[in-house]
């Protein structure tokens, strides 16, 4: 088997495990309890912020945990909105964001604000000039992925970060670069900030947002005063634990995991010239190691992913979370070409994978894409 969907989710690494069973088995106390169990609990908790902060160049008051980015990118978003809507109520983002930041987006448009969407360029860049352009006096809030989803470009989120003016927030989703693409959020000027634990071989249903210090974000969501009266109900003590350690195997490895995943990624562009006319889309001067989107002429995207599972060799044909419905809307954005666009695979590894995964996969293309060529043509 060969599994190269890491954008969608990664296998747990081992280390990640054994913690959190640990938590499970021995650590098992509430966090808001006052009593010794509780204050061990509480203490993983306080201990995983600081591990999170220091990656980002953060302090640890400024974590907040979640179930996962999509409820961080609603917390942030719709915080926001709330916090400052006196002061203006205007919010830019762009055409090819997480369907959790375009949905969010659509619903405060109905609640009266106003949203300007900006294109990307055909590489997958959106430009930082196009995004001064959108920005007016009563601009609340820019709301940008740090690294797309289903192409891989690394966006210009330091550059955006020095034009705003003093008022205008800036929310990053930073789901598939956390880890992966060095993070500085006070160098980088962000004030709120996304991630995810199971896309960093963390655990499932655990996330975080960052929020500077000094920035107001009104409460979606109420009960008890966890998550600094922003994300209420009791922590998920083993899944901080596991995104905690997630996030330090990162931190020791992220670079030697880095190389490696780069030279998969070189192997597997490379091997793809044979097999007839294709497309790799984005910039791949400025693009994550970890994504490649490959297009395939005349090849239906759905069929494609399900020949190649029963080769044994597991894609996607974009992000999961919109994976089920009609088209893509990032290689919509991106101006692909239809001809192409029905038939792109998003290829996404893992510093678990190997040489031997990336040969499967060749070998697999090469032996269906030909064969649903023909029968498209037949018809």
């Amino acid at each position: 088997m060969a599994y190269l969907d890491n954008s969608a989710t990664t296998r747990p690494h081992e280390e990640v495990l054994r913690v959190m069973w640990e938590v499970y088995a021995d650590h098992y106390g509430n966090p808001s309890s006052i009593h010794t169990r509780g204050l061990e609990a509480e203490r993983i908790v306080r201990g995983a912020e600081e591990v999170l902060a220091d990656m980002l160049n953060a302090s640890p008051e400024e974590i907040i945990f979640t179930s996962g980015a999509s409820e961080a990118n609603n917390i942030a978003i719709q915080g926001i909105a709330k916090a400052y809507r006196r002061k203006g109520k205007h919010l830019v983002t762009s055409t090819f964001e997480h369907s959790s930041v375009l949905e969010t987006m659509k619903a405060l448009e109905k609640q009266g604000f106003e949203v300007t969407y900006v294109n990307p360029k055909a590489n997958g860049m959106v430009s930082v000039k196009d995004i001064g352009k959108a920005i007016r006096k009563d601009t609340i809030l820019v709301s940008l992925m740090h690294v797309n989803n289903e192409i891989g470009t690394i966006q210009s989120i330091e550059e955006i970060g020095r034009i705003l003016g003093p008022g205008t927030f800036l929310h990053v989703d930073a789901v598939q670069g956390f880890g992966r693409v060095p993070l500085d959020v006070r160098r980088m000027g962000i004030d709120l900030l996304s991630l995810s634990g199971h896309k960093i071989m963390g655990p499932k249903g655990i996330g975080a947002l960052y929020i500077r210090q000094g920035v107001r974000v009104a409460p979606v969501l109420y009960g008890g005063g966890q998550g600094h009266g922003l994300r209420p109900g009791t922590e998920n003590v083993p899944g901080i634990r596991g995104l905690a350690e997630a996030t330090r195997l990162w931190e020791v490895h992220g670079e030697e995991w880095s190389v490696r995943v780069q030279g998969l990624k070189e192997q597997m562009i490379a091997g793809l010239q044979g097999v007839g006319e294709i497309r790799i889309n984005g910039d791949l001067e400025r693009a994550v190691p970890h994504i490649v989107s490959v297009s395939f002429a005349d090849v239906p995207g759905e069929v494609l992913v399900h020949s190649l599972a029963k080769e044994g060799v597991f894609v996607s044909t974009g992000s999961a979370c919109s994976s089920k419905h009609k088209g893509s809307h990032v290689l919509h954005a991106i101006g692909l070409d239809e001809r192409f666009r029905e038939g792109t695979l998003r290829v996404s590894f893992s510093p678990m994978n190997t040489q031997r995964d990336v040969e499967m996969f060749l070998e697999a293309i090469g032996k269906v894409v030909p064969l649903l060529q023909k029968m498209k043509r037949r018809r």
